[in-house]
């Protein structure tokens, strides 16, 4: 049961870093991180959220070809999924860390930018493990006359992995610094 309190406490307590004015509008007294990159901000954020969208459209694009095994055989299919939903949540989490400009509550920051990278490696893991399963697929069952569908979705899963790659090591360039 204190377990239960302590965890809540800890999930809820970036709350403790706002204070009422006298006006009744709430103020943030906590740590804020700010974009220090060679980049400027813009390029940064425009940079990221390209290669997130290039992520996204070629695991949308790859969902819709019609090749052998990729339709019922799960160990295909689950790392597809994963990939997809997790660059949806990246999509977000780049949101909650560019909305503000190049100033970032402390909160925001650990729960967005500092996870980024982790994120984009589980894409990439995602990508490559559909790409295994697909071609070892392939390779015991055959392409049932669909070559070219066949290798055009081992294509996208390296395109899309090797996407998510580069994105990782964008992210990481990212250089956030305590201001405050």
């Amino acid at each position: 049961m204190a377990e239960k309190k302590e965890k809540r406490q800890t999930r809820f307590s970036y709350l403790n870093d706002y204070i009422m004015s006298a006006s009744g509008e709430y103020i943030y007294t906590g740590r804020m991180w700010e974009y220090k990159g060679d980049l400027p901000f813009n390029k940064a954020k425009g940079s990221l959220s390209l290669l997130n969208l290039i992520i996204i459209a070629v695991s949308l694009s790859s969902g819709l070809i019609a090749t052998p095994g990729a339709s019922f055989v799960l160990y295909i299919v689950i790392p597809y999924v994963l990939e997809l939903v997790l660059s949806l949540i990246v999509m977000y989490k780049l949101y909650t860390l560019f909305k503000d400009g190049p100033v970032v509550k402390d909160y925001e920051y650990k729960k967005s930018g500092a996870q980024l990278p982790a994120y984009y490696y589980g894409i990439m893991i995602g990508s490559v493990a559909s790409f295994i399963g697909e071609a070892a697929y392939l390779m015991f069952n055959g392409f049932h006359g669909k070559v070219f569908l066949g290798i055009l979705y081992l294509v996208s899963r390296l395109v899309c992995g090797f996407v998510a790659y580069k994105a990782a090591k964008k992210s990481k360039e990212l250089n956030y610094q305590i201001i405050n």
